[in-house]
């Protein structure tokens, strides 16, 4: 019974979407971290600066996938600038 009224508390429901979403942010900023640690290792800690500044999940995936594939260290340092620019 108590567990139904935490259930429906609006506030709880607010604040667990939130850390979910904080959860997934993170995540995703770690996953292109990596991503560039293991490819670009001198773009490590750029990246690291860049992502902290995106605060969009939808805008992180499409980096993830973009920084999987670029071509090169400068093309990537490009991807990081522009995708924190707007």
């Amino acid at each position: 019974m108590f567990d139904e009224l935490l259930d429906g508390d609006p506030y709880l429901q607010e604040r667990d979407t939130h850390v979910a979403q904080e959860a997934e942010l993170r995540i995703l900023r770690k996953m292109i971290t990596r991503i560039v640690q293991k490819r670009f290792p001198n773009l490590t800690a750029f990246a690291q600066s860049k992502v902290a500044q995106i605060a969009s999940s939808e805008k992180l995936q499409t980096l993830v996938e973009q920084v999987a594939v670029t071509p090169d260290e400068n093309f990537t340092r490009t991807l990081l600038d522009i995708s924190t620019a707007a």
